[in-house]
């Protein structure tokens, strides 16, 4: 069956969308009709739609089977890859027999799956066409796939299984071919960057960066996806060198999960709050302005109260600047689905609320903290209403007022008041 003008949809975490935008620019460049990406209308002219899933809770589920009767009702060909694609093959057959389902968990499945979609035979051929999000210059590398741990909640470790990391030649050519054609913003991703090597024992992620920026002939940024504390704890002293680079941001997404030492070890997450202090604390000593991205699941199986205070007393000690809260629902196939103790919906959404209320408190303090020059800002994407966002070397956001003419440009930028999450520069700034 002829593919005709296709779709490519992504949902979930970084990785999900750049393997949908790489599948997107495998088919482009064998001659396949694709719409850029971040275009999710059904529009008549499209024939085929390829939805790559997430799974990783069940509000993402139910979305994710809503979006597959959508297309699927309006008459096209659904194609589905992802991670709910590879947990619920059976399901998704079973619903939409006339679904292709295909093997996306790692690029070099992805990119067979993609030649047989278009009835190629596959030649290894070297894709060189490179899509940025709608509004950015950005693109996204994934240097891994799969994960060295095993945690007892997700569900993302059953459908990618065991870490395999990408050679550093392959990912270091891929960077340099994103930059040469004006990318500015390249997203290493992966299901733990601390892990990235654990498998092959060649390097890890200090000696990957040194590889990448030693090879880069263009100023652009690299900002380095989420590192686990299980393995970030044990190779911080080699990692953190390679982020002492201009080009790469000083940004940290380290997810703590919980404050609780008896919930991390419920949730099998293999380290101690002791250890995140000193993973923290090490981050601090190298580079005191960096910015902390963390995660919180709120409502795990037998958090108590004591344990839910812990886990506020951990974010208003370690000040992240970003902070992304989950509330906790049992995966199929898990441990933690079959553990006693789970908390009620109306429980955790109180929580999240007093997380969210705290880490407002909090950001407000970090952001005045941070007011004043920022120099060597990248403009990473067009804003509203004549504005546009501008990332300083440690990934602070600036809203800045201008045009798309300087996306991609770097500027410096004085600042003088904040929003929400973000600090405003105005019309203070200039080019560099």
């Amino acid at each position: 069956m002829e593919l005709g003008k296709v779709a490519v949809e992504s949902y979930g975490c970084t990785m999900s969308h750049g393997e949908g935008r790489r599948a997107a620019e495998i088919l482009s460049s064998m001659g396949v009709d694709v719409k850029p990406p971040g275009d999710h209308t059904l529009t008549d002219d499209v024939d085929t739609v390829i939805i790559f899933t997430c799974d990783v809770i069940s509000h993402t589920e139910r979305r994710m089977w809503r979006r597959m009767e959508e297309v699927a009702g309006v008459g096209k060909r659904l194609v589905v890859g992802g991670c709910l694609a590879a947990v619920s093959p059976d399901e998704i057959a079973l619903r939409f027999p006339h679904a292709t389902v295909i093997d996306t968990m790692g690029l070099d499945r992805l990119e067979r799956s993609m030649y047989c979609l278009a009835g190629r035979d596959h030649d290894n051929h070297k894709h060189t066409v490179f899509w940025a999000s709608p509004g950015r210059m950005d693109a996204i590398v994934p240097v891994s796939t799969g994960c060295a741990g095993n945690c007892s909640y997700c569900i993302t470790r059953l459908a990618r299984g065991c870490i395999r990391s990408y050679p550093v030649p392959d990912i270091v050519d891929r960077i340099k071919c994103a930059t040469g054609k004006g990318r500015k913003e390249v997203l290493l991703t992966s299901q733990d960057m601390a892990a990235y090597g654990i498998d092959t024992g060649s390097g890890d992620l200090g000696s990957l960066l040194g590889s990448i920026t030693s090879s880069m002939d263009v100023e652009a940024r690299i900002r380095v996806g989420m590192m686990n504390p299980m393995h970030a704890r044990s190779r911080l002293r080699s990692i953190l060198p390679g982020f002492d680079h201009p080009f790469v941001f000083k940004f940290f997404h380290v997810p703590v999960q919980s404050g609780s030492d008896g919930v991390l070890a419920e949730m099998r997450r293999g380290y101690t709050i002791s250890d995140l202090r000193d993973i923290f604390g090490s981050i601090r000593s190298s580079f005191p302005m960096a910015l902390f991205s963390t995660d919180i699941i709120v409502g795990f199986p037998g958090e108590t109260v004591e344990d839910h205070r812990m886990s506020l007393d951990l974010i208003e000690e370690i000040t992240p600047e970003v902070l992304n809260i989950t509330r906790f629902s049992p995966r199929p196939g898990t441990e933690a689905e079959g553990m006693p103790g789970h908390v009620s919906g109306w429980l955790q959404k109180e929580r999240s609320r007093e997380l969210t209320k705290l880490h407002g408190e909090v950001l407000r303090t970090r952001l005045k903290e941070r007011m004043g020059h920022h120099e060597s800002c990248l403009v990473t994407e067009v804003g509203r209403k004549g504005t546009m966002m501008a990332r300083d070397p440690n990934y602070l956001p600036i809203v800045i007022e201008g045009g798309k003419e300087i996306l991609g440009a770097f500027v410096d930028v004085d600042t003088s008041g904040a929003g929400p999450t973000y600090l405003l520069g105005g019309r203070e700034w200039k080019l560099r």
